[in-house]
């Protein structure tokens, strides 16, 4: 790698200590930075760090003249293209791995590693290497999971290399497709990264200070599981769900799943259960909760109240909804604070009328869609996805996002509301449907679909229709529905009957109540004649 001979303001820092910023340096240190701090502010309780400024990165890229060349790179790649977005990512990862630090950047994040391990009274402390671009977390984009965060990374010289994947990482398929999605210049968009304690979880999970679903404003809804919380993130397990009551602190709904796996970090699995371990990546380990915990409620109420209010306080500061993440320290069993941003995307969509349940599942994200099925297990088969097809896998992960983006509609196996396919469909407006548990089973690749939005139906599977063929086409769908829904569950797959005609006083009590579950159906008639409904 060839690298120039830049100058280097020394008024400039590259590293700024996580208590040094808040909410409004979000172009110094990235949104994730940025609120992290603006929290710490706040007196509550979050991991110790430092932020590597965008300065850093700029310099990066400025000492190893990588501008021209990653420009380059995009000027040749065709966005609609899995293929060719890959070739890019791989092509810019090649760059960023060959790129030196320039040296004042190297040695303002050894020393402030070094002041970190001394707070924190160990030599080599373990870190989370957390990316923060300058444009995510606001209330227009989130951003969730498109840059890469790295968990467990131990010393220094990890430390610096990480950086470079997180720089990377700025430009994976995912990123660049988002980018692309929303109309973001991608030189433009610049990376902080945050090297930040790292919080050995008992239980983390994702809390929102509104109902995702539905948009209600009254509740407090959280979803969590053992270890570490990329298992809900991921929707590597159906989490325990609670919805609590603002004003009162009632808890409204309380769902303790089955959770057979957790995530911890590498060695504390090699030293535990080795045998059992799956490996994930080279820093955390995919292990089986003990079986006295596999049914057992993540949370008390003690910790659960605990929740709520530092929630409502963090609502109360920003004066807006919010999505935090936040993790149990397993040593101290003290609540931290993660992650915390505006939550993005909310809006009343209609419902779905009564059809033939084929699967149910939690209506993550509303609204109205057509497509045929195309069920993908793994993610290198994404580029057999076609515009306009309704995604059905097992569970997305950022690697999704370029077949997510063509989508009409998603399905998942796994997965709660907090997941990723549920939060990033909810962001690119796709109804979406997780944790259906047999969607790949019962869906198959080729059948049409309709998806829309119905007041909480679902229940099992009525058969209804068989075509004279044998074969049934899916449908994600639904008309809106304003009385009481004669199915007791969340979201469905449905077969739908004949419609009659809708009355004007129907049609206006439809457009004033909506409700919230997404159900996929299969359809003995074929595409309806109108299939688009707001």
């Amino acid at each position: 790698m060839t690298s120039t001979n830049c100058s280097v303001d020394a008024g400039i820092r590259y590293v700024l200590d996580l208590k040094e910023v808040k909410n409004t340096d979000r172009g110094t240190v990235g949104g994730k930075n940025a609120s992290l701090g603006e929290i710490l502010s706040l007196g509550l309780r979050a991991p110790s760090g430092f932020a590597v400024t965008v300065a850093a990165y700029d310099a990066l890229l400025e000492f190893n003249n990588l501008k021209p060349q990653i420009q380059s790179i995009i000027d040749d790649m065709r966005s609609e293209s899995s293929d060719s977005l890959e070739c890019a990512a791989t092509q810019i990862w090649e760059l960023f791995e060959g790129a030196r630090y320039p040296p004042p950047v190297e040695r303002a994040i050894r020393s402030a590693y070094s002041t970190l391990a001394s707070a924190l009274q160990t030599p080599e402390p373990f870190v989370a290497v957390r990316s923060s671009a300058t444009a995510e977390d606001s209330a227009e984009a989130s951003f969730a999971g498109q840059q890469e965060t790295y968990l467990c990374v131990h010393g220094v010289e990890s430390v610096l290399l990480y950086i470079k994947k997180c720089y990377a990482s700025l430009f994976s398929p995912r990123a660049t497709a988002y980018r692309e999605e929303k109309g973001y210049a991608h030189l433009e968009m610049r990376l902080s990264v945050g090297v930040m304690q790292m919080i050995q979880s008992l239980v983390s999970g994702v809390c929102f200070t509104l109902d995702p679903v539905n948009g209600k404003r009254d509740v407090i809804v959280t979803e969590c599981c053992w270890g570490l919380g990329e298992m809900v993130v991921q929707g590597k397990v159906q989490p325990d769900r609670y919805v609590v009551e603002k004003a009162t602190g009632r808890v409204l709904e309380r769902h303790v799943a089955a959770k057979p796996m957790m995530m911890v970090r590498a060695g504390l699995a090699d030293g535990i259960q080795s045998g059992a371990a799956a490996a994930v990546d080279a820093l955390t380990r995919e292990v089986p909760v003990p079986a006295e915990r596999i049914q057992a409620p993540c949370l008390s109420d003690e910790q659960l109240q605990e929740l709520v209010r530092m929630a409502i306080d963090i609502e109360k500061h920003y004066t807006i909804p919010m999505d935090i993440e936040w993790a149990i320290d397993e040593e101290t069993h003290q609540l931290y604070v993660l992650q915390a941003r505006p939550e993005t995307v909310w809006s009343s969509r209609k419902a779905a009328s009564r059809r033939e349940v084929l699967v149910r599942g939690l209506g993550a994200s509303p609204g109205r869609a057509y497509g045929k099925v195309r069920v993908l297990i793994d993610v290198q088969e994404i580029a057999e996805f076609q515009l306009g097809e309704v995604l059905v896998t097992t569970m997305t992960t950022p690697d999704w996002v370029p077949a997510m983006r063509r989508a009409a509609a998603i399905v998942t196996d796994s997965g709660g509301m907090t997941a990723h396919a549920a939060i990033v469909s909810r962001e690119l407006g796709l109804p979406c449907v997780v944790g259906t548990g047999k969607a790949t089973e019962i869906l198959r690749s080729g059948q049409t679909g309709d998806c829309r939005w119905n007041a909480g139906c679902g229940a099992t599977w009525h058969p209804r229709h068989r075509r004279r063929s044998g074969a049934r086409d899916a449908i994600v769908a639904g008309r809106p529905h304003w009385g009481p829904c004669a199915h007791h569950g969340h979201s469905c797959v449905h077969e739908p009957g004949r419609t009659g005609k809708d009355s004007r006083a129907e049609a206006v009590a439809l457009r004033r109540y909506w409700t919230n579950a997404c159900r996929i159906y299969s359809s003995e008639l074929g595409r309806p004649s109108s299939h688009v409904h707001y």
